[in-house]
């Protein structure tokens, strides 16, 4: 059987915000980072999408308008009867994120007006694109459960 998921939960891990210099016009640069975890006894999925803008840990306060940094975690449920590796990275990193990324998408925008900031409103992103990119800086952590001995 062909390896296929269900959403099962989306849920807000972290939110950082702190005004720094509203009145900077300096260009913000921001990043994105993705985390895949699989459990595999329980055929679960985890997807943290953790996205950056302008310089959390900077100790030059006065450069960037803001500091920004959101966290989502997604579960889903997997079928299937062998995964592979790389299949449930690329599943994790491509499919799963794209279904996370809409809510983080949101809370961006929400966060920046409600600081009376220009709302950042992120473009669509191509996470087929990042994943050929960046392929090499995803993680995929096992999560193997300890069974106690009866």
């Amino acid at each position: 059987m062909p390896l296929s998921f269900k959403p099962e939960t989306i849920q807000l891990v972290l939110v950082q915000f702190r005004i720094r210099n509203p009145e900077s016009k300096e260009k913000m640069p921001s990043e994105m980072n993705i985390q895949v975890l699989f459990e595999e006894d329980e055929k679960r999925l985890g997807v943290f999408l953790d996205f950056e803008m302008g310089d959390i840990s900077s100790s030059t306060p006065e450069k960037y308008p803001f500091d920004l940094k959101v966290v989502y975690f997604g579960s889903f449920s997997l079928r299937g009867d062998e995964f592979q590796e790389e299949e449930i990275i690329k599943l994790g990193a491509i499919n799963c994120a794209a279904i996370i990324f809409p809510f983080l998408r949101e809370e961006v925008a929400n966060l920046t007006l409600k600081a009376m900031q220009r709302p950042v409103l992120l473009p669509p992103f191509n996470f087929l694109k990042f994943y050929k990119e960046k392929r090499d800086n995803i993680k995929l952590d096992l999560i193997k459960k300890q069974h106690s001995a009866s």
